[in-house]
Order: C-alpha cells, then sequence, then structure tokens
C-alpha cells in the first residue's frame, strides 16, 4: 500500500465532532463518540457527510488525513467541495496547516457566496478574516468549488475556483496536514431534509 493509503487509513482515526456555540464558526467543545460519524466514500469519487439526525445539531464534524502531505514549503493543496442539501447559509470547507487538534486553519464557504477564515492555536480560536462575500463562489445547492491553498513561505495563498481571493501573511503554519469540516446547523429541517456534502482532495494527492 503506498503511502496515500496509509492517510486514507490513518484519517479513519482522526474522526471528531466539536461541539460549536456560534451558528456559523468553529470553536470546538466536547468531543462526541466517533461512532457517530458518518463519512463515507460516495461512489463518485468524494467523501460524503450526511446526517439527518438531530443529535449532531449544533456542531462541527471534521475529517483529517494525519499524515503531513504538505512538506514542501511551497506545495499547493487543493480540494473540491460541494453541499447538496441542507440550508445554504451554514458552512462547509477546508482544513490546512492542520498539526493537531489545536493547532490548525480552517476555510469555511457557504452556498450563498460567503467564506471565512479562522486558525486555532494551542486551542484559542482567532479569526483571519472576517465573513466575506466572494463573486469567485458558485452558490446554490449542489454547485462545486474548488479550494486551493499554497504555502508559499512566510505567506499562504488561497484561490476559489482558480481565481486568487486572498493571502494570509504571515502564516502561522507553512505546512500540514489537510481535511474537510462541516457544521450542522441547529436549525436544519430535521429529520426530514438532511445535510448532505461532498469532498474530494485533488492534490498534491488524490482523495479519495
Amino acid at each position: 500500500m503506498n503511502k496515500y493509503g496509509l492517510l486514507i487509513m490513518a484519517a479513519v482515526t482522526m474522526l471528531v465532532f466539536f461541539g460549536c456555540e456560534d451558528p456559523n464558526l468553529p470553536p470546538p467543545g466536547d468531543t462526541i463518540p466517533v461512532e457517530s460519524i458518518k463519512w463515507e466514500t460516495d461512489g463518485e469519487g468524494f467523501y460524503q457527510y450526511s446526517t439527518n439526525d438531530v443529535a449532531d445539531q449544533n456542531k462541527t464534524a471534521r475529517l483529517v488525513f494525519s499524515s503531513t502531505i504538505a512538506e514542501d514549503p511551497m506545495t499547493t493543496v487543493t480540494a473540491e467541495i460541494k453541499k447538496l442539501s441542507g440550508l445554504d447559509y451554514y458552512s462547509f470547507g477546508m482544513i490546512f496547516g492542520w498539526q493537531d487538534w489545536d493547532n490548525f486553519y480552517e476555510m469555511a464557504i457557504t452556498n450563498d457566496g460567503w467564506y471565512t477564515i479562522w486558525v486555532q492555536v494551542s486551542d484559542v480560536w482567532t479569526e483571519v478574516i472576517d465573513w466575506t462575500e466572494s463573486s469567485f463562489l458558485n452558490i446554490g445547492a449542489g454547485s462545486s468549488n474548488t479550494i486551493s491553498v499554497t504555502y508559499n513561505t512566510p505567506d499562504i495563498d488561497l484561490k476559489i475556483n482558480g481565481n486568487d481571493e486572498t493571502s494570509i501573511a504571515p502564516a502561522v503554519f507553512n505546512s500540514g496536514s489537510a481535511g474537510f469540516m462541516i457544521f450542522i446547523g441547529e436549525d436544519e429541517n430535521f429529520p426530514e431534509e438532511p445535510i448532505d456534502v461532498r469532498f474530494k482532495m485533488t492534490s498534491p494527492v488524490s482523495l479519495p
């Protein structure tokens, strides 16, 4: 098995839920048991997170590949993400610069065209970029968006659908693992309408 196969296996052990007090932002709280998380491959080249369980509401699910896939200081990590159902204004997105569960970046987007970036350092969350509307984001249920993060030490450059969107200068973390996140809102229409989000990493390695 190649090292990327090992990445996938390692990721399964890293799945956790964190509580979240603000309906759109990522600060974590108590961990929920791993068995309550439903990450699977969808048969179409994406990881899928889907739930309509009211017990999952007002929480954030995160998946990280625990081996460092951005070891080169000039490495680009790219992922395609899309939300098929669930309220448009609740966030989903990409984790990058991950060192451990107390130290990483998170870029969250919404289906109505907004994004934000946060960093957690030593278990303390700081807003890097407040909620910002982007004309580069495709909007609406099922719309696919490609997010690219380039570690360009000492900065990090971010693109949305191939367009330069913003930079983090200087960055706290200039390498690290990467993964995905989704926030489940407290007013989702559960159980009638589930949340359904798909994630696919395309570089530096294709996952799944």
